[in-house]
């Protein structure tokens, strides 16, 4: 079984029922042949404002799910995403490919912390999670979260 049909099978055993895209991206393939029914948006932030309201409108009974492009679609969504994770907690993390995006998600209201997130030791991982950690313990302003973690190789 390849990877995407694998996403869509779980997220048929989730109870997903529709699945919102931006094309392209295999998981809305996937997932159509998984018999969830796929809807098409325009852009991505409006996919994201739908799946977003999916959940609210429920009250966390369904989840909203979307899925976009890979490269300018992440950019894209960057508002979206900024928005719904916001009302969770006031930290993300974006990895260091992405930090020219921090300064737009910071204007939100977000403290944005840009660190590696592309990992493949154990160590690697334990350290991000220390960076995070610490970021939620002991908060800072936007001001002084917009350098940390900008010199991690």
């Amino acid at each position: 079984m390849k990877a995407v049909a694998a996403v869509a099978e779980i997220l048929k055993r989730e109870g997903t029922t529709f699945l919102i895209g931006y094309p392209v991206n295999p998981i809305i393939e996937a997932a159509a042949q998984a018999d969830i029914r796929t809807i098409i948006v325009r852009q991505e932030r409006t996919g994201l404002h739908m799946a977003d309201a999916v959940s609210r409108i429920s009250s966390g009974q369904k989840i909203g799910v979307f899925t976009m492009q890979q490269g300018p679609g992440s950019e894209n969504a960057f508002g979206g995403v900024a928005q719904a994770y916001r009302e969770f907690l006031d930290l993300l993390v974006v990895d260091r490919r992405d930090a020219k995006a921090a300064e737009e998600l910071r204007k939100t209201g977000l403290r944005v912390h840009c660190a590696n997130t592309i990992m493949s030791t154990a160590d690697e991982k334990i350290d991000l999670a220390r960076q995070i950690l610490s970021q939620v313990e002991s908060p800072t302003s936007n001001e002084n979260a917009a350098h940390a973690g900008s010199d991690l190789s």
